[in-house]
């Protein structure tokens, strides 16, 4: 009597064993290593927020940069303290603007590329200084498409997703005398984004866009250009959301070449 009811209750749980295991497996997925890269807002809190998303999702992924600064205790204690999110610095090496010499990530990626291991993602957020300062607004979508060239020539099989910018005040602190219409400049600068993303999916790489734009307004700024805790909270799931998604549509797509063949 014992051994059948033993029996029968392996025969009640093991298929719910099995299940839990298969669930559990599926969805512990390896992201490899990820690339925050960008300015103040990618060295503020965003991050502790995305890893906290991801990790709860199951997924594994490795934050890599070449500093370490304003982690949080979340981030210290998980290893993840790795980032690229330099304060102040332009999309390319702009000299003295607003009265300040701002280095460029497109000229920093000479040096970093050579001392970090190689990323599979990289989310990249930058401008916000060009803009806010005045300064080469009209070409600045080119300056960003250039850098993002230098990152496929470094990095070709990785996969960048690149946000637009929020809004910002125009009578923030860090405008330093600007007088250019910055709502207007934001606004230029994301249609840019969103023709290079167009540009560079139509060549065949692995680019997506994020939206940061549409979630981000002037309430949830500290100083008008800054997020507020709860606003990088908003972007750390708005960078995990569009990382599993891409990852899922690429493997949708994947999917359906096998079993359509090429074109169809």
């Amino acid at each position: 009597m014992k051994q059948l009811l033993k029996n029968s209750l392996l025969s009640v749980l093991l298929p719910a064993i099995v299940v839990l295991a298969f669930v559990s497996s599926a969805r512990a997925v390896d992201l490899g290593n990820i690339w925050p890269l960008g300015d103040s807002i990618t060295h503020g809190a965003y991050r502790d927020a995305l890893f906290t998303n991801l990790t709860a999702k199951g997924y594994s992924f490795k934050f890599v940069g070449t500093l370490t600064s304003n982690d949080s205790e979340r981030l210290s204690a998980a290893g993840q303290t790795h980032h690229d999110g330099h304060s102040g610095w332009a999309i390319a090496n702009a000299v003295d603007i607003g009265g300040k010499h701002r280095p460029g990530l497109y000229q920093g990626l000479e040096s970093w590329h050579r001392s970090i291991k190689n990323p599979d993602i990289i989310l990249l957020m930058i401008g916000i200084n060009d803009l806010n300062t005045g300064y080469k607004i009209d070409t600045a979508p080119e300056r960003l498409n250039l850098l993002v060239n230098r990152l496929f020539d470094y990095y070709p099989h990785t996969r960048i997703l690149v946000a637009t910018l929020p809004d910002a005040d125009p009578t923030n602190h860090h405008r330093h005398g600007a007088t250019n219409d910055l709502a207007a400049a934001v606004s230029h600068y994301n249609a840019g984004i969103v023709s290079i993303v167009a540009k560079h999916k139509a060549m065949g790489q692995n680019m997506t866009l994020v939206n940061m734009h549409e979630i981000l307004t002037l309430a949830d700024l500290q100083d008008g250009v800054h997020p507020i805790p709860e606003g990088y909270v908003k972007m750390g799931d708005k960078w995990a959301d569009a990382i599993v998604a891409s990852i899922k549509s690429e493997r949708q797509g994947t999917k359906t070449e096998t079993k359509g063949g090429p074109g169809k």
